[in-house]
This record gives C-alpha cells, sequence and structure tokens, in this order.
C-alpha cells in the first residue's frame, strides 16, 4: 500500500487514486475499529495497530476515533485517547498521555500529561 504523507498547507487531488485508496483504507479501518465489541480485545488491539502503526506500546483508544491518516499519528508508550477524539495528520504525541472525550488534536502534545479541548490543549502534568 502507498501511503501518502501530506505536509501541512500541501494540495492535494481527492480524485488522485493513491489519495481515494489510501483515505479508504483509513475510513475502513476507522469504520471496523468504532464497530468492533469492546470485549474483542485482541481485534481491537490489531485494528489500532493496523491504523496507527507508528505508535508505542500500551495504546488504548476509545470509539469512537477518528482521524484522517492513521500512521501520520506518533505516540509515545502508555498512549490513551478517550471518547470521540480527533487527530489531525503529522501531530506528535509523548509518552504517558491521556485525550479528553471530545478533544481535536491538532498540535504535538508533550509527555505526561492530560490534554482535552478544541484544539486541544495540556489540561495538567501528570507527576
Amino acid at each position: 500500500m502507498e501511503r501518502v504523507y501530506l505536509k501541512d498547507g500541501d494540495y492535494f487531488f481527492p480524485s488522485e487514486p493513491a489519495i481515494k485508496a489510501d483515505s479508504l483504507r483509513t475510513k475502513s479501518l476507522l469504520h471496523r475499529f468504532n464497530h468492533t465489541d469492546p470485549a474483542d480485545t485482541v481485534s481491537r488491539q490489531q485494528l489500532m495497530k493496523d491504523l496507527t502503526p507508528e505508535c508505542g506500546e500500551s495504546v488504548s483508544l476509545t470509539a469512537l476515533f477518528y482521524c484522517s491518516r492513521g500512521y501520520n499519528i506518533l505516540a509515545g508508550m502508555n498512549f490513551y485517547c478517550n471518547v470521540d477524539c480527533v487527530i489531525l495528520p503529522e501531530v506528535k504525541i509523548g509518552n504517558d498521555v491521556v485525550i479528553a472525550a471530545g478533544s481535536v488534536v491538532t498540535r504535538d502534545i508533550p509527555d505526561r500529561v492530560i490534554a482535552g479541548g478544541v484544539p486541544a490543549r495540556v489540561l495538567k502534568y501528570i507527576q
């Protein structure tokens, strides 16, 4: 699968075959993840890994989760994303981070924090 990396401000045509295929892959993974039984932890873990391969160990995404390109999300160890979170591409999330429910992450989040809001910002540092 050819990955389409777009930099902030880049123009692209949604009808280009690579863009369409990439978008469809992400939407399909998101649909499957958001509709998988929470008790089916094996399937959910595999879908999270397929969706966000650049994230560290112990990643936990709570459905409903949204992103435009999951492979553009870089997160460290012990990342937890609460319900109804949206993450934009090329965002780096540090280690030991919790993203609050309903947040829209538009910029990098440092290590050991709780972040939330629209757009998400650091709400509390974790000791």
